[in-house]
């Protein structure tokens, strides 16, 4: 497969499962009018020393206020702002949270395990760039707890969707099977078996199945 094809379906494939992720489990959190689900907002990489000029002057009596960062969690921010002379105070995220997952930490997961990029490299990458960044093991938190079991579920209602399509189909349905373990002159434990129906071109089900070789013995 081309580079730009696969490139393009990693990218739909993302929005595909994350927007049933985030529809599934939080619909309710954005069903204002007009509200922007997170992973469909733009992203900006912003340096520290430009966000906090942000937070120099109060918003209420416009005088100079203090700010600091106050916590980080991964690509969350919370900066705490205090005005010097009317005594205003407040807490800044830079990113919303999806119940009390911050949503940037949770999208760049997803990003990584659906682009079929390494995590090891992707966060080596951005703690060069001094970009702040949650650690491999949330990572592999993310991937176990929320994207896998949204895959898992999402192929489970398109497979059945799928089935109740195909037993309405004139002329009944045409199966074969195949099943691949390993590259010829290498023997593995296991290997994917998939059904197929052979007029509309459908994966109908795909298992990991172990792999028996007949014994070379009397």
């Amino acid at each position: 497969m081309k580079g730009t094809n696969r490139s393009s379906l990693s990218s739909l494939f993302f929005q595909i499962v994350t927007c049933g992720y985030f529809f599934f489990c939080y619909r309710i959190i954005y069903s204002k009018k007009g509200s922007v689900p997170p992973q469909s907002e733009s992203k900006f990489i912003v340096f520290l020393s430009c966000l906090l000029q942000l937070f120099e002057f109060c918003p209420l009596c416009t005088e100079p206020a203090t700010a600091e960062v106050s916590s980080v969690c991964g690509t969350l921010i919370h900066v705490t702002q205090k005005c010097l002379t009317c005594s205003y105070a407040r807490v800044w995220r830079s990113q919303p949270y999806i119940k009390k997952i911050p949503a940037g930490n949770l999208l760049l997961s997803a990003a990584i395990l659906y682009s079929g990029s390494m995590v090891s490299q992707t966060l080596r990458m951005l703690k060069i760039m001094k970009i702040q960044c949650f650690s491999r093991q949330t990572y592999h938190k993310h991937q176990r707890n929320y994207l896998i079991p949204i895959i898992v579920q999402m192929w489970k209602e398109e497979q059945a969707k799928l089935v109740e399509r195909l037993s309405n189909l004139e002329g009944g349905i045409v199966l074969s099977g195949d099943g691949r373990s390993d590259s010829p002159g290498h023997s593995a434990k296991y290997g994917a078996f998939t059904v197929i129906e052979q007029r509309t071109n459908k994966v109908l089900d795909v298992q990991l199945v172990q792999v028996s070789y007949p014994s070379s013995g009397p």
